[in-house]
């Protein structure tokens, strides 16, 4: 699993979502920002998701499982994709910047943590 530099700030949490609701902008493949590594936090239940190969967007790299209490880093710029969500799923995403970028945006839903980089 990639690893988020030390040198990056944590910019922005989402709220924590169930299996109800879910963003409709995590039910197809998203990917990251430039210099943004996001990080899958899982409270309760599980998720399944594929990595997409930067050159090939069609083809899956890589099939991952995050369970309750475990991470997942999304590493910038990569495609990806939530396949599965099992019942009682509690998660949230983190997100992670380059102090030297300025981003934009809102990102996905609701903001709780914001930070001037």
């Amino acid at each position: 699993m990639p690893i988020i530099p030390e040198n990056y700030v944590h910019t922005r949490s989402t709220p924590f979502w169930d299996s109800c609701s879910i963003p409709e902008k995590l039910s197809g493949r998203y990917t990251t920002k430039p210099s943004v590594y996001g990080r899958i936090c899982v409270m309760q239940g599980q998720i399944t998701g594929r990595v997409f190969s930067a050159t090939q967007p069609g083809t899956s790299e890589e099939i991952w499982v995050v369970k309750a209490g475990e991470f997942f880093v999304l590493k910038p710029e990569n495609w990806y994709e939530m396949d599965a969500f099992s019942e009682g799923v509690y998660f949230n995403l983190d997100f992670f910047v380059d102090p030297a970028v300025v981003l934009t945006g809102s990102g996905i839903g609701q903001v709780l943590i914001t930070r001037e980089v």
